[in-house]
């Protein structure tokens, strides 16, 4: 069942199913088999000084918290079959069937840390904003939904700077006692570079 997200509460998804990456053709995952979660107009409400909040996702990815701003989010699945394709870069994983679309996956956990997320994971649908393609981004898991103030967000600290491509970080901002990284989603979906590792 799809229930729509709300400021400060933690979106509902069904626990996961093992997905498994797999050679060959595509394999279509039946709406049963992925749960999903609609979050697109899950902004946050304004907070009790009456300025309005943005919501912010946040998701995780070994120790690290990482969040994503949800009017950019399509919604959330539970990860379905994922198919490889022939020559991948590492951080594409491969493609998946989402309702017969046909998905491209990256492991976010590739791009950001150089280490695959964990399986199954989460596979959180974006849309790429300058081909309007749907892509899923592959993290360990989903954590929570909550409201962020402009005001709140800091510019990222060195060791982020360092730790991570600076092109896919937006900020900080601490929520439930934790730094979490904001990224910048059309940069983390564009192509990957091919030639980004040759050296």
């Amino acid at each position: 069942m799809t229930r729509k997200g709300t400021a400060g509460e933690a979106p509902e998804v069904e626990p996961a199913e093992d997905g498994p990456v797999e050679e060959g053709p595509v394999e279509e995952a039946p709406v049963e088999e992925a749960p999903r979660h609609a979050i697109a107009d899950g902004d946050a409400d304004g907070d009790a000084d009456g300025e309005a909040g943005r919501g912010l996702l946040t998701v995780r990815l070994g120790d690290a918290r990482f969040g994503m701003w949800v009017d950019e989010v399509l919604e959330i699945v539970n990860t379905p079959p994922i198919s490889r394709l022939p020559l991948p870069v590492g951080e594409v994983a491969g493609v998946t069937s989402v309702r017969g679309d046909v998905v491209p996956v990256l492991d976010l956990g590739v791009r950001l840390l150089g280490a695959p997320a964990a399986r199954p994971g989460r596979l959180v649908l974006v849309r790429h904003q300058e081909s309007g393609t749907i892509v899923g981004l592959l993290v360990d898991g989903v954590e929570t939904l909550v409201p962020v103030r402009d005001a709140a967000v800091k510019e990222p600290p060195g060791a982020a700077k360092s730790r991570l491509p600076a092109e896919l970080v937006t900020g900080v901002v601490t929520a439930n006692e934790e730094v979490v990284t904001i990224l910048h989603l059309g940069r983390a979906t564009a192509p990957p570079d091919p030639t980004r590792d040759e050296g």
